[in-house]
């Protein structure tokens, strides 16, 4: 059976290298043997960084892919959402759900959601023109449930 992802920005960095592309919202970087995945929000001209290393999956749960995953789509939202809200504080209600993802961490052998929101007040041009987003959140969430906390940068 063919596993479909949904993967929203992912790009592999080069070893040791950082990933400099600010058109993309999250990407996964190879620092060694610790694979990371990095994901950026945009509040209120604030950066938030979540960052997953290989040393944060060791009690996430493995999932082969082809069953429901060990959390639901909608606890992970649910749990995501909590923590947006904390972000975005009394701005959330301007923020709606853009995607829910499943990253495959193929070295670790886990996945992970990565839970989207944008600000529906934005002018949507500025996607179209290459900057970024200025009011979205991205956030992680593993397979146990764990959110991974953004940092502000």
């Amino acid at each position: 059976m063919i596993k479909k992802l949904i993967i929203v920005c992912l790009c592999l960095g080069v070893l040791g290298a950082e990933a400099e592309d600010t058109n993309r919202l999250s990407h996964i970087m190879q620092f060694g043997s610790d694979y990371l995945l990095l994901a950026k929000s945009y509040v209120d001209g604030k950066v938030y960084v979540s960052t997953i290393k290989a040393s944060d999956l060791k009690e996430s749960p493995k999932w082969e892919g082809t069953e429901n995953p060990p959390l639901s789509a909608k606890k992970a939202e649910s749990l995501a959402r909590e923590k947006a809200m904390q972000l975005a504080k009394k701005k959330f209600a301007d923020y709606v759900l853009e995607s829910i993802s499943i990253n495959y961490l193929r070295t670790q052998n886990v996945w992970c959601y990565e839970v989207s929101y944008r600000n529906e007040n934005f002018d949507l041009s500025k996607i179209q023109s290459g900057e970024i987003p200025l009011n979205s959140i991205l956030i992680l969430v593993l397979m146990n449930g764990r959110v991974i906390e953004p940092k502000m940068e």
